[in-house]
């Protein structure tokens, strides 16, 4: 993690964002203060294919506890 004082952020930018796209965090401080912090984007896939979907399906099974918790919340329920 790297602090970076806002007047600094102001005067180097381009800096800031190669530490951040290098895998850093850069905390922005005001008055020594952290007011907000810059990090480096992650990327994730927009779209899995079919064949990917198909493969996760039979290993995601529902949490084994739901069907109680959901007895108790509404335990009154027209169907099994």
């Amino acid at each position: 993690m790297v602090l970076m004082d806002v007047l600094e952020l102001g005067h180097d930018t381009m800096r800031a964002l190669a530490r951040a796209q290098s895998g850093e965090d850069v905390v922005i401080t005001v008055e020594d203060r952290p007011v907000a912090r810059l990090s480096p984007m992650v990327e994730k896939p927009r779209w899995i294919s079919r064949d990917e979907l198909l493969s996760w399906l039979p290993t995601g099974a529902a949490d084994p506890g739901l069907r109680h918790d959901l007895d108790e919340l509404v335990p009154e329920t027209l169907d099994d």
